[in-house]
C-alpha cells in the first residue's frame, strides 16, 4: 500500500449498497481485492500492488453502534463505490452514506456502478442515482460505470481507472492480456493436470489389467487344480461331489470366470458318468430300484434298513429301520408319495406296512398274513398291494383302506409241480454251484418270494423255487403255470407292454414268455452261470440281466444283440433296474447301490428296411433327416423321429460316392462313379439337374454357404465348380496330380481346401482357381485315401485334416504353413467343424470311439464310447446342424445320436440341479476354495 493510503485511509474504498444488491457488492469487493496493477504502468511507480482492503460494511463491521462504525469507514476510505440501482436509490441508508461522503468534501471521489435502472430517469421507479448524487450541479455531475454497457468485468476495471487516474483502454487491453496469460496458465495447467490424471488413470488401469490378469492366471490354475480333483471323485464313484465341485470354478454367467478345458471335460464327464455309488449302508445291499419319475432310489440292505435316495443329489432322504430285504419298483406307489415294504421288525414279520416318503413315516399297517412276508408291490394305478409271504399265500390289499380283498393260495397241481421238479432243482443248484464255486443257494423256502402285477391289473405273476404262476386278479385262481426252467427263479416280471414275462433262474438262463399262450419264446444263455435278475426298460426295448460272476448285460429287445456288457462295482450285482429315460442303471453291490450309465447314447437308429452299409451320411439343416448311400445307385433319405427311410432317390447309374443337404435344405447333390453330380428337389425329390464335365468319377460334391456354387472332385485330378442354379461350370482347377478326394468351401465362400491321392491337402481361390497355399508333410505322416477330408476353421485362418497314420489330426495355419496343434488318439475320420458358444469344435472317430476336440486348445473335450460287444466299428461322425447331437455310423449300418448339450446350458441345469446341496466348509477348505 502507499504511503497516502497508509497514512490518511484505512480502506482503498467503502462500498456502499441496499442489501437486495447484496451479490453485486461481494463481486465486486472480490474482483478489486484480487485484481494485480502493475507495479509501472508509463512510469508510473505509485502504483499499489493490490487493492485492498475494500470495505463493505456486511462484511467489515465488528460489533458497537452502527452509525459511528459507518462514519468511521467513510472517514477511512479513499473512494466510495455506490451500487446504484433502483433499490439503492430508493435506500435511506444508501443515501445517507453518500451524503456523509460528500460532507467530507470527496464528492469528487464517488464512483457510481450502475447495475439496473436509468441515471435521472422521468419515471422515479427507474431512476438508479441516490437523491445525494442527483443533487450534485451540473458542473460536478459524476459518470457512473454502466455494467450494462460495458459488461461487469470492464465496469470494474473502469472503476480502478477512476480510482487510479489511468486510461481504461490502456488498462483493458492489459487486462486482456493478463486474462489471455492466466487462461493460457490454466490451459497448461488443465493439460498438465490432464495429463497427470490421465498418466495415473493409465498406471491405475494397467495394474487393473495386470490384476485381472493375475486373477484370471489363478483362477485357470484353480480350475484345472480342481478339475483334476473331480476326476479322481469320478473314478471313485461320486461324481456328484465333482459336479459340486465343479461349479465352484465354472462361470455363472459367460465371462465371470474362465472355463478351462480341462474342467469342462471333467463336467461333462461327471454328467455322463460311468458309474456313481451311493454310499450309507453298514452290509450288503440286497435290491434297488427307480421310482417312476426317475427322481429317487429306494434300497434294501443286510443292515437292515431301506434307504430313499435322491437322484439328483446323491443324498440320502430317509431311513427306514428295521424292514425287508427285497425292494422292486413296485415298492413306490405310482404317485411316487408311499413305498410299501415288509416286515418292518423281528417282532412284526408277518405285517405289511406303508410310508410317507416326504415324511419318512408309516401310514398303515396292513395285517393279516400268517408266516413272515417276503415282498410287497403296488399295482400299477396305486389301487391295490400284492404282498408274498412263507404262509404259501399271495395277497391282495385295498391301498387305500388296508383291508384284505383276495387270498391267493397254492393248489394240488402247482404242489405236485413243484415237488416234481424239486430234486432236479436240486441237483441242477448244487451242479451249478460246484461249476461257479459260489456254494449252494438254500431252497428250502416256503411260499413266493416275490409277486408283482401285469399293466393292467388283471394278472399276477410270482415265482416258486423253478416254477412262474401266473394268477388272475379278480378270481384269484391260477391261470397258467409255466416251468420250463431247471434252477430256482430269481426275479420274475412283466414286459411294459404286459405281452410278454421275462424270468432270471439259476440255470443260467432269461426266459422270454408269451402271457397269452404261456409258451417260452425264446431263452438267452451264455456262459456266465447263474442269472440274479434281468428286468425290461420302461420302454421295453431292452433288457438288463446281472449274473453271479459279476457280469451285467444289456439286450435290445428285438434284434437279441448285447448293447453293452459291464462288470459289477462290487462281487456281483444282486438287482438291476433301468431308470425311467432309460440312461442309467441302478443295482445292489455290496454295501453300496451303484447308478451307472446306460449309454452315452440318446438315439440309435437301425431304419427298418436297412441296407447292408450305409455311407457316409449328412444332417439336413433342420436336423430331422439324414441323408446317407450304401455304396450302390440309391440315395436314402432317413426321418430321424421315426427312423424310417421316407425317400428313396434313384437316378445315377452308378454307385453314389456323396450326398449333402444344401444349407436351405431345398436340394441334395450327389456325386458318383457314372461321373455325373445331380441336384434332387426335396419338396419333389426328382432330379432337376445333371452336371457333366468329369472324366472320371465324381468322388464328392458340396454346396457353397449361400447354396449359389457347387463344387466337386474326380478321379481325373480335377476339381470344378458350378452354377448351382443353371448347372454350367464356372470353373475347372488341375493343380494336384492323383485322385482328388475331397473339396470344401471355407464359411464364406471364398476359399476351397481339397484333399488328394498326390498326399497334398491344397488352398485355392474360389473365383480364380488360384493355389493359395499347399501342404505336405514327411512320407511318414501321411495316409490318404478317400475317407479321408479336410476343412476349414470357422475364421478361415486354419485348415483342420487327418495324418499320421489314422493316429492325429493336424490344424494348420494357412499364413505360415504350419501346424498349430495336433489332435492325438487314434483318429480315422474328421468331419465338418461346428462352432458352438463356446468355440469351435471338431468332431472325430476311430474304432468304437467318438472325440469332440477343441481346436482352440486342441485338447479333447469329451469322448463317447460306443456300446461294447456290438463287434463293429464306427465309420464316421457329424454334428447336427446346431451342434447340440452328434451322428456316428457304425459299418453295420446303425446310427447312433449322442447327446452333446452346450456347456452353459449343462451348467445352468447342473445348478438348479444342485441349488440347495452345495458343498460343506469342510469341503470347501479340503479343496481350497476358502
Amino acid at each position: 500500500m502507499n504511503m497516502e493510503i497508509e497514512n490518511r485511509f484505512k480502506y482503498y474504498a467503502f462500498i456502499s449498497y441496499k442489501r437486495e444488491d447484496e451479490q453485486w457488492a461481494k463481486w465486486l469487493q472480490h474482483k478489486l481485492e484480487h485484481y494485480r496493477l502493475p507495479s509501472n504502468l508509463n512510469g508510473r511507480t505509485d502504483l499499489p500492488r493490490e487493492i485492498r482492503p475494500i470495505f463493505r460494511d456486511q462484511s467489515d463491521l465488528a460489533g458497537g453502534v452502527l452509525a459511528d462504525k459507518i462514519n468511521d469507514a467513510l472517514e477511512c476510505s479513499k473512494f466510495l463505490i455506490v451500487i446504484c440501482s433502483p433499490r439503492a436509490a430508493q435506500s435511506e441508508w444508501v443515501g445517507k452514506e453518500v451524503q456523509a461522503f460528500m460532507d467530507m468534501g470527496r464528492a469528487d471521489r464517488i464512483i457510481p456502478f450502475i447495475i439496473g435502472g436509468t441515471v435521472n430517469a422521468q419515471n422515479p421507479q427507474e431512476e438508479c442515482f441516490p437523491l445525494a448524487l442527483r443533487k450534485l450541479p451540473t458542473e460536478r455531475e459524476l459518470l457512473g460505470v454502466n455494467v450494462g454497457e460495458t459488461g461487469r468485468d470492464a465496469a470494474a476495471v473502469k472503476v480502478i481507472a477512476q480510482m487510479f487516474g489511468l486510461q481504461f483502454d490502456e488498462l483493458w487491453q492489459r487486462n486482456e492480456r493478463e486474462q489471455k496469460k492466466r487462461q493460457n496458465r490454466g490451459i497448461t495447467a488443465g493439460v498438465l493436470v490432464l495429463l497427470a490424471i490421465v498418466g495415473i488413470a493409465f498406471w491405475m488401469y494397467t495394474q487393473w489389467q495386470q490384476t485381472l490378469k493375475a486373477n484370471w492366471k489363478m483362477m485357470e490354475n484353480q480350475s484345472r487344480y480342481i478339475a483334476e480333483k473331480a476326476n479322481n471323485l469320478i473314478e471313485e464313484g461320486n461324481p456328484y461331489t465333482a459336479l459340486r465341485l465343479l461349479l465352484e470354478v465354472l462361470p455363472i454367467e459367460r465371462q465371470d470366470k474362465p472355463c478351462t478345458v480341462e474342467a469342462e471335460r471333467a463336467f461333462r464327464k461327471a454328467n455322463n458318468f460311468d458309474l456313481a455309488l451311493l454310499k450309507g449302508h453298514t452290509s450288503f445291499v440286497s435290491s434297488t430300484a427307480f421310482n417312476s419319475d426317475g427322481s429317487r432310489i429306494v434300497s434294501a440292505s443286510e443292515d437292515m434298513t431301506v434307504r430313499i435316495w435322491d437322484v439328483k443329489t446323491g443324498t440320502e432322504i430317509h431311513q427306514i429301520k428295521g424292514c425287508t430285504l427285497w425292494v422292486n419298483p413296485n415298492t413306490f406307489s405310482p404317485d411316487n408319495k408311499r413305498i410299501v415294504l415288509a416286515p418292518i421288525d423281528t417282532i412284526n414279520l408277518n405285517n405289511v406296512t406303508i410310508w410317507n416318503i416326504e415324511t419318512g413315516k408309516c401310514i398303515r399297517t396292513l395285517k393279516g398274513h400268517s408266516g413272515r412276508v417276503n415282498s410287497a408291490s403296488f399295482s400299477p394305478d396305486g389301487k391295490y398291494i400284492v404282498s408274498t409271504s412263507q404262509d404259501s399265500t399271495l395277497r391282495i390289499w385295498d391301498a387305500e383302506t388296508g383291508e384284505a380283498i383276495r387270498v391267493l393260495r397254492s393248489c394240488p397241481e402247482i404242489e405236485q409241480i413243484v415237488s416234481t421238479a424239486f430234486d432236479s432243482t436240486t441237483r441242477t443248484l448244487w451242479k451249478i454251484g460246484e461249476l461257479w464255486g459260489i456254494g449252494v443257494i438254500s431252497i428250502n423256502k416256503k411260499g413266493c418270494y416275490f409277486a408283482t402285477f401285469s399293466p393292467d391289473n388283471k394278472y399276477i405273476v410270482s415265482e416258486y423255487l423253478n416254477t412262474i404262476i401266473v394268477w388272475d386278479t379278480k378270481t384269484g385262481k391260477p391261470i397258467r403255470i409255466l416251468n420250463e426252467h431247471t434252477g430256482m427263479i430269481n426275479s420274475v416280471s412283466y414286459s411294459p407292454d404286459g405281452e410278454h414275462i421275462i424270468s432270471a433262474s439259476d440255470d443260467g438262463t432269461i426266459k422270454f414268455w408269451d402271457t397269452g399262450t404261456g409258451d417260452c419264446i425264446f431263452t438267452i444263455q451264455e456262459t456266465l452261470g447263474p442269472v440274479c435278475s434281468a428286468v425290461f426298460s420302461h420302454d421295453g426295448k431292452y433288457v438288463v440281466a446281472a449274473y453271479y460272476d459279476g457280469t451285467d448285460i444289456i439286450w435290445d429287445v428285438e434284434t437279441g444283440k448285447i448293447i453293452q456288457s459291464f462288470k459289477a462295482h462290487y462281487n456281483f450285482d444282486r438287482s438291476l433296474a433301468f431308470s425311467p429315460d432309460g440312461k442309467h442303471i441302478v443295482s445292489a453291490s455290496n454295501t453300496a447301490i451303484c447308478i451307472r450309465s446306460a449309454g452315452s447314447i440318446a438315439k440309435t437308429i437301425i431304419p427298418e428296411e436297412q441296407p447292408i452299409e450305409f455311407y457316409p451320411v449328412a444332417f439336413s439343416p433342420d436336423g430331422k433327416r439324414i441323408v446317407s448311400l450304401t455304396g450302390d445307385t440309391t440315395i436314402f433319405i432317413i426321418d430321424v423321429e421315426t427312423d424310417r427311410i421316407v425317400r428313396k432317390l434313384d437316378g445315377h447309374k452308378d454307385a453314389v460316392l456323396s450326398a449333402i443337404f444344401s444349407p436351405d435344405g431345398k436340394h441334395i447333390v450327389s456325386a458318383s462313379e457314372d461321373k455325373t453330380v445331380k441336384i434332387w428337389n426335396t419338396e419333389t425329390w426328382k432330379c432337376i439337374r445333371t452336371l457333366n464335365g468329369h472324366k472320371d468319377a465324381v468322388l464328392s460334391a458340396s454346396f457353397s454357404p449361400d447354396g449359389r456354387r457347387i463344387v466337386s472332385t474326380s478321379a481325373d485330378s480335377t476339381i470344378r465348380t458350378w452354377n448351382a442354379e443353371n448347372g454350367k461350370e464356372l470353373m475347372k482347377v488341375k493343380g494336384h496330380s492323383g485322385v482328388v478326394y475331397s473339396a470344401t468351401f471355407s464359411p464364406d465362400g471364398r476359399l476351397i481346401v481339397s484333399r488328394s491321392e498326390d498326399r497334398t491337402t491344397k488352398v485355392w481361390d474360389a473365383i480364380t482357381g488360384s493355389e493359395i497355399v499347399s501342404f505336405e508333410g514327411p512320407d511318414d505322416c501321411y495316409s490318404f485315401d478317400e475317407t479321408h477330408s479336410a476343412t476349414f476353421t470357422l475364421n478361415e485362418e486354419c485348415i483342420v485334416a487327418p495324418s499320421n497314420n489314422e493316429e492325429t489330426v493336424n490344424v494348420w495355419d494357412i499364413k505360415t504353413g504350419k501346424i498349430i496343434h495336433t489332435l492325438k488318439g487314434n483318429i480315422w475320420w474328421v468331419y465338418p467343424i461346428v462352432y458352438t458358444s463356446e468355440g469351435e469344435r471338431v468332431v472325430t472317430t476311430y474304432g468304437e470311439t467318438v472325440r469332440v476336440w477343441d481346436l482352440e486348445t486342441g485338447a479333447e473335450i469329451q469322448r463317447f464310447q460306443k456300446n461294447p460287444g456290438e463287434h463293429s466299428d464306427l465309420l464316421y461322425a457329424v454334428f447336427s446342424p446346431n451342434g447340440r447331437q452328434i451322428l456316428s455310423v457304425d459299418d453295420d449300418g446303425t446310427f447312433c445320436i449322442w447327446d452333446f448339450p452346450p456347456l452353459q446350458e449343462l451348467i445352468d441345469q447342473t445348478r438348479e440341479r444342485f441349488n440347495n446341496d452345495t458343498l460343506t466348509k469342510e469341503e470347501r477348505r479340503m479343496y481350497y476354495l476358502e
